[in-house]
């Protein structure tokens, strides 16, 4: 009896060297690089500003609807084509809202995979840096405004730590 005590031990504590490695392969005890944190955070903000404009476009739909129409915009509206005004809806306004809605969740789940280091996390920042680079690039060509050099460099600086900073490599690796 004592020599399967014995080998119960041995085997509880091989499982438990093998339950603390696993948990170090899962990344649960890597430490999240601040800077990683500082864009989850920055990605959470950005989330609850959609939140906030799909919310009041979907709540204000009729109020902007209405002021549209109004006398008072009359005079901004006659440079616009009629059929361009005769999809200003509620229905339109509310379909925009939803959109920034399920952008606000899809940002605060990128977030919070960049907090949790998962590797599709980090990959999916870097096409949206991407994107937003050659959007704002795109913009500024159109229309320029001070505003975008800063996204610019924002997205920019995004993109660049998450693809080429050995630090954010390994812990999301």
């Amino acid at each position: 009896m004592p020599k399967t005590k014995g080998i119960s031990k041995a085997k509880k504590s091989e499982s438990q060297k093998t339950e603390k490695s696993e948990t170090r392969e899962k990344g649960i005890s890597k430490k999240t690089p601040i800077i990683v944190k500082i864009i989850s955070v920055f990605y959470w903000i950005t989330s609850l500003i959609f939140a906030l404009f799909g919310i009041i476009l979907v709540i204000f739909s009729n109020l902007i609807v209405s002021t549209i129409n109004s006398s008072d915009m009359s005079s901004y509206m006659d440079a616009l084509d009629p059929n361009v005004l005769s999809i200003l809806t509620p229905g339109f306004f509310i379909g925009i809202g939803v959109f920034f809605i399920i952008l606000c969740v899809l940002l605060s789940l990128l977030g919070r995979g960049l907090w949790k280091l998962k590797p599709w996390a980090r990959i999916t920042a870097i096409v949206l840096s991407i994107f937003m680079v050659i959007y704002e690039i795109y913009s500024m060509i159109i229309y320029f405004a001070f505003g975008q050099i800063i996204w610019l460099l924002i997205y920019g600086a995004i993109g660049y730590y998450l693809l080429f900073n050995e630090e954010a490599k390994k812990s999301f690796a």
